[in-house]
């Protein structure tokens, strides 16, 4: 939906404002917009003020971002002492995200808050009649709880816990305006997630609102009742989803994957916080030292291409710490990957990058970063190790890493939060996942046939980009040791073997390669 003026859309009427949103979206707006704009705070009063929670929960295109966006604003131009919060969890996700439909389709080009920062660097909004909106990550809580709010948007809610959507009771205390209220965006997720048992709860305030596709005026035509083209075009690219985001993403409906190949995978458990990067802690001071690295590759001959890099402990646990996942990408990008990856974590002990068999893209990488040029002994872009029932054996293998939680289990494989480099547009636009962490819930085993031998491999329907690039690097870690790499001969910094890339080579040879290298060489 395009954006209009700032200045003719400060001179609408209230009623006017309203057939801007659609649906259960007018509610909220008439509820928040039902109090006087001059109230103002009496310290001396004990006045208990109205406290609302709404949960905004649906399939994905409903519109959710753009009202939340539109209903911000309208406070906003409404209330001078309005402070609101919103938040994601982590702070660098929101930019390509809630703030892309909110500074683009909601405020529009030239709006006056908008000047300053670019997007990604914006840490709030000051309004023209002085309210604010300020912008933040739960992995920056010291900063967020050091300022008070009136009203809390929780953008893709489903990524919080529990207790970090109750943790921000405490810093509802502005009274800015004569209410308060916390407002949650989120698409259906697993069963059993808080947020789809939390507006049951007879105990709590917050109220379950249902919103569907023809609550988006950009995708229904609610006058002549009809979808529009992008309409149409949306919902068919919905119906190409199968399993469990078909139902959660097209129907809206809260669900577990049926088949789950990794189902002792919990994001609360297995997605961890960097924490803050340093010039000691170039990976973050919450990750452990890693001994070396280890990468995978997915050409993604139909769709997406995937690279991922894993930190690997002197203990072999093992963190994803970097990952691409794109689509249509082109070799010569794809290169491009590669060259930051070297840069990255060439010196800090990159040993090997493992990929689907394709000898001919496999030497092309070799070649483009100096990393010898024919599949043999020493390469750092080597094919991965495949053999018979090597889908079953890897996925076994990664099962046991993510641990046991109930049996007390830790696990040995994670995967840190923030190591997607950019979210890929085409799949956000799709609702295909972006990164590994979204394939997960949805990687599941193919439907067994009545009478027919089980046969324990992935559904084809699903994605499964990263899932297939971790299961085999992870392999190569556990199956391989490099951990006496560091202790090997290297060429000195000025010296030719250096300039040719030989230590990067050496550090990924096993054992018995690092022995033939000596014996060939006379080292």
């Amino acid at each position: 939906m395009a954006a209009m003026s700032f200045a003719r859309r400060r001179s609408m009427s209230l009623s006017d404002r309203h057939h801007q949103i659609y649906g259960p979206y007018v509610d909220i707006h008439k509820t928040l917009m039902g109090f006087d704009p001059n109230w103002v705070s009496d310290p001396n009063k004990d006045e208990e003020l109205p406290f609302y929670e709404w949960s905004l929960e649906g399939p994905a295109g409903t519109s959710k971002t753009f009202s939340e966006g539109t209903i911000i604003e309208d406070l906003h131009l409404f209330y001078s002492r309005l402070r609101t919060l919103i938040l994601r969890k982590t702070r660098v996700s929101m930019s390509d995200s809630f703030l892309q439909v909110f500074e683009d389709d909601v405020l529009g080009h030239g709006h006056p808050v908008i000047r300053g920062p670019q997007r990604e660097n914006r840490r709030k909004y000051v309004w023209p009649n002085g309210s604010e909106t300020i912008l933040a990550g739960m992995d920056n809580p010291t900063r967020l709880f050091s300022t008070q709010y009136d009203l809390v948007i929780f953008v893709e809610a489903i990524e919080f816990t529990f207790d970090e959507y109750q943790s921000i009771y405490r810093a509802m205390r502005n009274n800015g305006v004569p209410w308060k209220a916390i407002i949650t965006d989120t698409n259906p997720g697993e069963k059993f997630h808080w947020l789809n048992h939390h507006p049951d709860d007879p105990e709590t305030r917050m109220k379950r609102i249902l919103t569907r596709h023809h609550h988006n005026p950009a995708y229904w035509d609610a006058k002549n009742k009809r979808w529009t083209s992008r309409g149409r075009q949306y919902r068919e690219n919905l119906d190409q989803l199968r399993g469990v985001l078909r139902k959660r993403l097209r129907d809206g409906v809260w669900c577990s994957a049926e088949g789950a190949i990794w189902e002792n995978f919990d994001p609360e458990i297995h997605v961890v916080e960097p924490g803050e990067v340093t010039t000691k802690k170039p990976d973050g001071e919450n990750l452990p030292d890693f001994e070396y690295f280890i990468g995978g590759i997915d050409w993604g001959w139909n769709d997406c291409k995937v690279l991922q890099i894993w930190g690997v402990t002197n203990e072999r646990h093992a963190y994803r710490v970097y990952e691409q996942y794109g689509t249509h990408i082109t070799m010569e990008t794809f290169i491009g990957w590669l060259k930051d990856v070297k840069k990255r974590y060439g010196r800090r002990g990159l040993v090997r990058i493992v990929a689907d068999h394709s000898p001919e893209h496999i030497n092309l990488c070799n070649e483009s970063l100096g990393w010898r040029g024919k599949q043999s002994v020493g390469n750092m872009v080597q094919s991965a190790r495949k053999g018979a029932k090597s889908v079953k054996a890897g996925n076994d293998l990664v099962r046991e890493l993510w641990g046991d939680a109930e049996n007390n289990v830790r696990p040995k494989a994670y995967l840190v939060k923030g190591a997607l480099q950019e979210a890929d547009r085409e799949l956000i636009e799709k609702n295909r996942p972006t990164c590994t962490e979204q394939e997960i819930p949805s990687y599941v085993f193919k439907p067994q046939i009545e009478g027919k031998e089980t046969v324990e491999i992935p559904d084809p329907g699903c994605v499964d980009h990263g899932c297939h690039t971790a299961r085999y690097t992870l392999w190569e870690i556990w199956k391989s040791d490099f951990s006496k790499a560091k202790g090997r001969i290297v060429y000195g910094k000025n010296t030719l073997g250096a300039q040719l890339g030989h230590n990067e080579f050496i550090k990924g040879m096993s054992d018995k390669e690092y022995e033939k290298y000596i014996e060939d060489h006379d080292l």
